[in-house]
C-alpha cells in the first residue's frame, strides 16, 4: 500500500556474504511502468568498525585529546581520515591516530566531528563524535582610573567637585555597565562620578567604582577625605546626678566656624529639637561641655551637635544616646546650708512616681509648715524652705526638724534656722 503521498517502499534484507543477484518487483495493475524490476547484489566484504568513542564537553581554552581504533573482521588494511575537523584541531591519521584541540576563547559552541575508516575493498565507517565547547567569561579590565591616589582630600568650604572616572575593557567583548557607590549608596551608573564635595555630610567617604560584563564583577576603590569646617575629634554624653546630662565634645580642627548647635529627642518623641538658645561660640581649647538639666529619669535621649560656618552653611554630626538612670533607692539629704539664716535646701530622690509629704516640726513635734504634699515622679527633687511657718510669719532661731513620708518610706533630719 501507499502512504498519503503515493509512495509505496518495503525493506529487503539480503543473506550474508552470498554474492548473489536478487531481483524484485514492484506490480501494479493497470499503473503505467508495471512491473518494476529492482537488483540487488550481496557484499562479501566485512567493513571497518571503530572502536566507541564518548562525546565531550569541555571549557574554552581547555585541551582535549584522545587516539581512536578501528578494526576490520578481514584483516585488511585500514585507512583513516577525518571532515569537519574545527579550526586549530589535529588529527594524525597517519601515525597516532590521535586528536588533539585547544579551542580558544571564540569557539564555544556544539561541534561534530566525522572519524572515517576504510579498507582497500571499499567498505567504510563513519564515526560521529559530539564535542560541546562552554563560553569561558574573562572578566572585564579595568586599565586606566583617575585620580590615581588611592586617597583623596577635598575642601568643603570651596565648593570642591571631584570626578572619579575609570575605564574598561572586555576582551569577550560583552556589553560593560558601571556602578558607583558612596559610603554603600548607589550614586552613579555612568563611567564617572562627580562628588560634590560640598554635599558630603560625612568626613570619611569610601567611593568604589564596580564594573561588570554581566557575569563577572571588577572593582576600584577610593577614600576621600573631607575637610570641613568643624572636624570633631569626640562627642560623648554623660549622666550627673540631681544635674541632668552634661554634653562634651571635642575638636581638631574648626575653619570659617561661628559657633555649635545642640538637638535633643526621647525615644518617645519622634523628632530632634534645638536645646541651645543661643549660638555656643567657638572657644581657643577646642572643647566644649554643655549641661542638659530637661531631661527626666529613666528616659532614653538622642542628641546630635551641629556646627555652623561663618557663611551660614551647617552640618550635622553622628548621634550619641544617653540613657537617664532612675534612682535605685529613696534617700533624704542633709540641708544645705545648715544652719541657715534665709532659706535652705532640702535634697531628696525617689525610684518610683508616689506622694510626697515633707513637713517642718519644731522641738516640742509641732508642725510648723508643709512644704510638699503631692504627687511626684521618679527622680531627683529638691524644695526650699524660706523659715517661714504655716502663717508665713519667721519663726524663731531654734532647732528644726524635716520630715519626709512616701509610702513606706519614712525619715527625718535635724537644722537649725539663725536669725
Amino acid at each position: 500500500m501507499s502512504d498519503e503521498n503515493g509512495i509505496a517502499s518495503t525493506r529487503l534484507k539480503l543473506q550474508d556474504a552470498t554474492g548473489e543477484m536478487y531481483r524484485v518487483w514492484a506490480i501494479k495493475n493497470g499503473l503505467t511502468g508495471s512491473p518494476l524490476e529492482f537488483t540487488a547484489s550481496g557484499v562479501i566484504n566485512k567493513f571497518p568498525m571503530y572502536n566507541s568513542i564518548p562525546d565531550y564537553i569541555i571549557q574554552e581554552n581547555q585541551s582535549i585529546s584522545f587516539t581512536v581504533q578501528a578494526t576490520d573482521d578481514d584483516g585488511e588494511p585500514i585507512t583513516y581520515g577525518i571532515r569537519d575537523l574545527p579550526s586549530g584541531a589535529n588529527f594524525d591519521s597517519l601515525g597516532t591516530r590521535q586528536f588533539s584541540w585547544q579551542p580558544d576563547y571564540y569557539q564555544a559552541g556544539d561541534y561534530t566531528v566525522h572519524f572515517m575508516a576504510w579498507d582497500n575493498s571499499g567498505g567504510f565507517d563513519d564515526e560521529p563524535v559530539n564535542i560541546t565547547v562552554q563560553n569561558v567569561n574573562r572578566q572585564p579590565q579595568i586599565i586606566n582610573y583617575e585620580p590615581i591616589a588611592y586617597q583623596v582630600v577635598g575642601h568643603w568650604d570651596i565648593g570642591e567637585i571631584f570626578r572619579f572616572m575609570v575605564q574598561a575593557i572586555d576582551v569577550d567583548n560583552d556589553v560593560l555597565s558601571y556602578e558607583w557607590y558612596n559610603n554603600d549608596l548607589l550614586v552613579s551608573t555612568k563611567n564617572y562620578y562627580d562628588c560634590e564635595v560640598l554635599k558630603q555630610a560625612l568626613s570619611s567617604h569610601t567611593i568604589v567604582a564596580k564594573v561588570s560584563d554581566g557575569y563577572d564583577i571588577v572593582e576600584h576603590t577610593w577614600v576621600l577625605f573631607v575637610k570641613v569646617p568643624v572636624e570633631l575629634a569626640s562627642f560623648s554624653g554623660n549622666v550627673i546626678e540631681r544635674k541632668g546630662v552634661e554634653l562634651h565634645w571635642e575638636t581638631t580642627a574648626e575653619h570659617n566656624h561661628a559657633g555649635f548647635n545642640l538637638y535633643r529627642k526621647s525615644a518617645s518623641n519622634g523628632g530632634y529639637e534645638k536645646i541651645n538658645v543661643q549660638l555656643i561660640k567657638p572657644g581657643d581649647t577646642k572643647q566644649y561641655d554643655y549641661l542638659d538639666r530637661n531631661v527626666k529619669v529613666g528616659q532614653t535621649y538622642h542628641y546630635k551637635l551641629e556646627d555652623v560656618s561663618l557663611t551660614g552653611e551647617k552640618t550635622m554630626h553622628e548621634s550619641i544616646t544617653v540613657f537617664v538612670t532612675k534612682p535605685k533607692k529613696y534617700s533624704l539629704s542633709q540641708n544645705y546650708p545648715n544652719p541657715f539664716n534665709s532659706s535652705t535646701q532640702i535634697q531628696f530622690q525617689m525610684p518610683d512616681q508616689k506622694r510626697v509629704e515633707i513637713k517642718i516640726y519644731n522641738i516640742l513635734g509641732q508642725e510648723i509648715k508643709t512644704l510638699v504634699d503631692e504627687t511626684l515622679e521618679a527622680g531627683y527633687h529638691s524644695v526650699i524652705w524660706n523659715g517661714l511657718d504655716k502663717f508665713d510669719n519667721y519663726v524663731s532661731s531654734g532647732v528644726y526638724y524635716y520630715r519626709i513620708v512616701s509610702g513606706d518610706f519614712a525619715k527625718a533630719k535635724k537644722m537649725v534656722f539663725l536669725k
